[in-house]
């Protein structure tokens, strides 16, 4: 059952309590302590779902993970799987530490969250080795510290892990491939979810299109996000190490280091043309030219250009099914 309320009372919890529920997903405002004792068994839920649905423009960040919640988990003593989502401050580390007495008989962990607006210092992976008998696990941003890997090494049951946005800055590449592969790998893992980088390809510009608004900001709009590769884990000019090490050790990989790649490829060649067509409304060459007077796209030779009599250069790109504009 998904149940989706301002702030939970012990009213909701006697409700829900009448049903024999394996799953209860809550999606809650507040946590404010509303809660009154004795707070009402759920003897037949096995999977709990916590979700602060917070809308990430008018919530200042706070600490949403407190006692009230505690108290419904720890009224489902057969709970065997349980997901935590914030949006703003996922701060899990006290809820964590206050059910250690069920830790043993949680299998599924996910202590997930989007790609947060500030950095927090808020890492609760330490808890990691009390939840012994994992056998998949989730990690989102602002979950994880350097210290991952060895936290991981302790749980010999994990068979499925997902790192979640940005996880992967937190994360030495050379700690981290050797969970995947040769003598030291995870004995029991069998899939990697690889979630870090994010990427998304949007409407692609023509060539009779106004491009009215700031380059960047409206490929945004029109749906391109570019994904935040980094020289640690998926390192360039090589971002195959991870694929390659589950590909040796039988390790099923998803998420984006395969797609990742290809994504910032067509997000640079798509700002290239957005920017070739601005310059061409213009009659400016201030979008292809950086602040330090070089060219921004080393295929547009802005040396030679005369603003006021620029023409457009098309060149179809078949293999990519896609076409490349430069200015002369």
């Amino acid at each position: 059952m998904c149940y989706t309320c301002e702030s939970i009372s012990t009213e909701d919890l006697e409700f829900l309590a009448q049903h024999q529920l394996r799953t209860l997903d809550i999606k809650f405002r507040s946590s404010e302590p509303s809660l009154h004792s004795p707070v009402a068994c759920l003897p037949t839920v096995h999977t709990v779902g916590l979700t602060f649905d917070a809308d990430t423009k008018d919530w200042s960040a706070g600490d949403v993970w407190n006692s009230t919640l505690v108290n419904i988990v720890d009224r489902c003593p057969k709970i065997t799987s349980l997901r935590l989502f914030d949006p703003i401050f996922p701060n899990y580390r006290a809820f964590l530490s206050t059910i250690l007495h069920l830790a043993h008989q949680i299998t599924s962990l996910e202590l997930d969250s989007p790609l947060l607006a500030d950095s927090f210092d808020i890492a609760c992976d330490d808890l990691l080795p009390q939840f012994s008998n994992l056998v998949h696990l989730s990690l989102g941003d602002g979950t994880i510290s350097e210290s991952l890997h060895s936290y991981l090494r302790q749980l010999p049951q994990l068979a499925s892990l997902r790192l979640g946005p940005d996880t992967h800055l937190y994360i030495d590449p050379t700690d981290f491939l050797s969970l995947l592969e040769g003598p030291t790998r995870l004995p029991a893992l069998q899939s990697l979810t690889h979630d870090c980088l994010g990427g998304k390809a949007g409407k692609r510009v023509e060539v009779g299109d106004e491009v009215q608004e700031e380059v960047s900001s409206g490929m945004k709009a029109d749906g391109w996000e570019r994904p935040r590769l980094d020289e640690r884990l998926i390192e360039e000019p090589d971002p195959w190490a991870i694929l390659r090490a589950c590909q040796v050790s039988g390790i099923e990989l998803a998420g984006d280091p395969t797609s990742a790649p290809q994504i910032k490829e067509d997000y640079n060649l798509e700002k290239a043309n957005r920017s070739a067509l601005r310059c061409l409304e213009l009659k400016s060459i201030a979008d292809v030219r950086t602040v330090y007077g070089s060219s921004r796209f080393p295929h547009i030779p802005i040396s030679y250009l005369d603003p006021q009599n620029l023409k457009l250069v098309k060149t179809e790109i078949p293999e990519k099914n896609w076409f490349r504009l430069s200015l002369e």
